[in-house]
């Protein structure tokens, strides 16, 4: 998966320099940062395009270490390591990220979880030593997650219980593409893609001022999309998020179900680019 990103990173910035932006012709400008660990891909153009590249990657480093679990000095890393139902001031975004975890998790039946932290460590995924853990472990973890053992407290204070942690892998990508998403807009950047492993975020026509076109990743097939024919459309802003599973595709508009169709497989010969506003769950 982690090759996979990388490669349609790539593909991101080897795009060849089009001009646009009217008359005073501009080249798209690129740029790779690897954060969150995975490879990511900013272009952007027209506006204050250096500056929204040179912000949008401060902002993503940034954000990298104020989420990660693996850093001793993130706020993530003292809430993990307080005794359990201890308070601990994460400060006002790192608190109203966490809400909105624990919002996910209440929609999805406890589908989208925060607390699995321990339980992936078991496996080896953080620390990539990587191991298969025997049941007994297993379930004594897992006593430990779900979202009742995350306690908002007054203020900007989060409380653990004992023995469970977090990790904001799940949302802290989508979460910087909205950041980006935000830098662009401020700096009036007029055509852009924001690539950050699998989420991804576009603004303004492609280059060749067409609609963008919508491809996900085939979840039952590696290397091929899943290839929506003929939802080619411009939406106004707002937010689309693309679902898919082995046997149906949803394109949901803010909240609503506005699509639902089986998949057409093709190769992957171009990344994934989607709509505006776009956020791809997959």
């Amino acid at each position: 998966m982690k090759r996979l990103g990388a490669l349609l990173a790539s593909l991101l910035l080897a795009g060849s320099l089009t001009a646009c932006g009217g008359t005073a012709a501009q080249e798209m400008q690129s740029i790779q940062v690897f954060a969150m660990d995975t490879v990511m891909g900013l272009r952007a153009c027209g506006g204050e395009t250096e500056a929204a590249l040179a912000a949008a990657e401060d902002e993503i480093y940034r954000l990298d270490e104020a989420l990660s679990r693996t850093r001793e000095d993130s706020a993530v890393s003292r809430l993990n390591s307080a005794a359990g139902g201890t308070p601990v001031d994460v400060g006002e975004e790192l608190r109203d990220l966490i809400a909105r975890a624990l919002d996910f998790s209440a929609a999805t039946d406890g589908a989208f979880d925060i607390t699995l932290a321990p339980v992936s460590s078991a496996w080896g995924f953080t620390e990539d030593a990587y191991r298969v853990p025997g049941q007994e472990e297993l379930d004594a973890l897992l006593t430990h997650v779900g979202a009742d053992h995350v306690h908002l407290e007054g203020g900007t204070s989060v409380s653990l219980d004992q023995g469970t942690q977090i990790d904001l892998g799940a949302i802290a990508k989508g979460y910087a593409s909205d950041v980006v998403a935000s830098i662009y807009q401020e700096n009036g950047v007029a055509h852009g893609t924001v690539y950050l492993g699998g989420n991804t975020w576009v603004c303004g026509g492609n280059l060749k001022g067409e609609p963008w076109r919508i491809g996900v990743q085939d979840p039952a097939r590696a290397g091929y999309l899943v290839f929506i024919a003929n939802w080619w459309m411009e939406i106004s802003p707002g937010d689309v998020t693309v679902f898919s599973n082995a046997d149906r595709v949803r394109l949901l508009y803010d909240g609503v179900l506005v699509e639902e169709r089986e998949p057409e497989k093709l190769p992957v010969m171009h990344p994934p680019f989607i709509f505006r506003n776009v956020r791809s769950r997959f």
